[in-house]
């Protein structure tokens, strides 16, 4: 699967990383849109870790359609129908039949990049286990984080 257009040039993206590592031995990001780039970020940045949300197709979709109702971020359009909001560039631009169909090929898209990055700097956790203390622990010590501490601020609602 390849997107007919995503996201920007590596260098703009390297260069807000640059900033935040000034004061910081880690930085994260929660963000689809960097998958385009990680190949860039292993060759900068060696040691990168890669933490991989897993969540099945129809949740995804339907959890993507409830939450952006007037919005379609995976189709070029002309901004009418979904709230004079144009096609946002950090998603890939799918020609696909309908915004559902779309997600769905972003959904194959995201796993298929994943599945590509190497499994020594993954670590794949499930949405659900988000609200897994153990679990949670566990992830952040993987990333680096020595005697990380477990705050539950909201349950995860598998929108």
């Amino acid at each position: 699967l390849k997107a007919d257009t995503w996201g920007q040039n590596f260098s703009t993206i390297n260069n807000i990383i640059k900033q935040h590592f000034i004061n910081s031995k880690f930085v994260a990001d929660t963000a689809s849109y960097n998958l385009p780039y990680v190949d860039d970020f292993i060759s900068h940045y060696p040691n990168v870790k890669f933490i991989i949300l897993k969540r099945n197709k129809i949740d995804t979709v339907k959890s993507f359609m409830y939450k952006t109702h007037n919005r379609n971020h995976w189709q070029t359009h002309d901004g009418i129908k979904y709230n004079r909001c144009r096609w946002d560039k950090s998603f890939p631009d799918f020609k696909a039949k309908n915004k559902q169909h779309a997600i769905e090929l972003y959904w194959e898209m995201y796993y298929d990049l994943c599945s590509k990055i190497n499994h020594d700097q993954c670590f794949y956790i499930n949405t659900t286990d988000l609200n897994n203390e153990s679990t949670c622990i566990k992830m952040l010590q993987w990333c680096g984080f020595t005697n990380p501490i477990y705050k539950k601020i909201h349950t995860n609602e598998r929108r």
